[in-house]
């Protein structure tokens, strides 16, 4: 087997289909989703494998879509040549036993497996728009399935930073620091942090967490240098520590469908990257995990996540899937993927660049999702906004309400999906935490 060479294999913890690599052969590994410790064997007399590498995401009908890239693999066959031939023909022994050792070596290796790690190019900065209809035809040479790309999910913990010196934001004693998280083989991500102000005992203040919006939920977005009148610092002013978070896969804001395959290559590798980091909930729980370790006066009963637009389709996401959360609150969210996007999965175009996008427009809608919303949930909407609509968040409002989730819905009627909207909600939403 050359050095470079992969096969795929199951967990035996797990059943995860897992990329192997060569050269880990001989060493004790974990698998990447559920932790089993495995050593892997190295064959010394296996026949060679045929390998079919699909690297994209097979549309599946998957509980979890984000977690690992899928692969195949197809085992080779034999042609073994009739006996009946042959009444004095010796029974071919070392035939039998070199099949049956090979057969051996590849049920042992189905047990086990480590994966393999594929890193991707990270863009730069925010928003792009989402992609037109009718977009243009894949070039002979265009790929239609991007390399594989995959969070690495290390055996050994990587220690969080301390915290350094806060500095003073604003002029109503706000504290402020920006914050790198590592991790392994991919760029850090960067948080926003701020603290109000006084003297704080442990665990005494509530944690609210945002992530940015603006996306055409196909991609992720990357936090900015905060703001003196940035969203979120009303819930900073009423005492609560407030944090944003990056959302992996973001898009530069200075793209959009008109520069061609530059655009597509681009989004392509974005979208990748967003369904590996679940649309964002695998960065949203980083961020609670950090605050939760490095900051004492932190109340881990009060972890509050909120958001607007497409911040507010992952706050539903993130509560849904992390019961570490108390409070959920949501202003003029995207329930529905399918409603919102589907008209994308009629150009055939679309669909081969934006692999897995019809199973993601399933799992990433919230309304998909709304049997795991324990945690109560604020939703403000109004009814003239010309961004999503107010019928639709009124479906997702009643569907949570008979699937016994507790929900406070603030109808609005004229403040539309920007500004007003914000400033008649956000107050309300602060009460309702209270």
């Amino acid at each position: 087997m050359p050095e470079s060479s992969k096969l795929q294999v199951r967990c035996g913890g797990c059943q995860t289909l897992l990329k192997v690599s060569s050269e880990a052969l001989g060493k004790t590994i974990a698998c990447p989703k559920c932790g089993k410790q495995m050593k892997l064997a190295r064959p010394t007399s296996a026949p060679p494998l045929e390998r079919n590498m699909d690297v994209g995401f097979p549309e599946t009908n998957q509980a979890d879509l984000f977690d690992l890239p899928a692969t195949s693999y197809s085992m080779p066959t034999s042609s073994n040549k009739s006996l009946a031939g042959s009444k004095k023909r010796s029974t071919p022994w070392p035939w039998i036993i070199g099949i049956a050792a090979a057969l051996g070596v590849l049920l042992f290796l189905a047990s086990v497996g480590v994966i393999f790690l594929s890193m991707m190019y990270k863009g730069p900065n925010i928003t792009a728009s989402a992609p037109a209809k009718n977009a243009p035809a894949l070039a002979a040479n265009t790929p239609t399935s991007p390399p594989s790309y995959s969070i690495p999910k290390p055996t050994i913990k990587i220690d969080f930073p301390q915290l350094g010196q806060f500095r003073p934001f604003g002029n109503k004693g706000i504290l402020w620091q920006r914050v790198d998280l590592p991790r392994l083989g991919i760029p850090p991500l960067k948080l926003n942090v701020f603290i109000p102000s006084g003297n704080h005992a442990e665990k005494s203040l509530p944690v609210v967490f945002e992530a940015p919006s603006g996306t055409p939920l196909l991609h992720g977005a990357s936090i900015e240098q905060p703001q003196p009148d940035t969203e979120y610092l009303p819930f900073t002013e009423a005492g609560m520590i407030t944090v944003s978070f990056d959302i992996d896969g973001p898009m530069r804001s200075d793209m959009s469908p008109e520069d061609g395959e530059r655009y597509w290559l681009a989004l392509n590798n974005a979208f990748q990257k967003f369904l590996v980091a679940d649309a964002g909930v695998e960065n949203g729980k980083m961020a609670i995990d950090f605050v939760l370790e490095r900051l004492p006066m932190a109340d881990p009963k009060k972890i509050i996540v909120w958001g607007h637009s497409s911040a507010a389709t992952l706050s539903l996401l993130l509560a849904s899937k992390d019961p570490r959360i108390s409070r959920c609150i949501a202003m003029a969210p995207i329930t529905d993927l399918k409603l919102r996007l589907g008209e994308l999965l009629e150009e055939p175009a679309i669909v081969k660049r934006l692999p897995n996008l019809k199973n993601y427009l399933v799992a990433g809608s919230p309304l998909t999702s709304i049997g795991a919303l324990k945690c109560p949930v604020f939703i403000a909407h109004a009814k003239n906004d010309d961004n999503e609509p107010f019928e639709h968040t009124k479906i997702f409002v009643n569907a949570l309400q008979k699937s016994g989730g507790k929900i406070s819905f603030l109808e609005l009627e004229r403040e539309g999906h920007g500004d007003p909207l914000l400033q008649a909600g956000i107050p309300k939403a602060i009460e309702w935490l209270k």
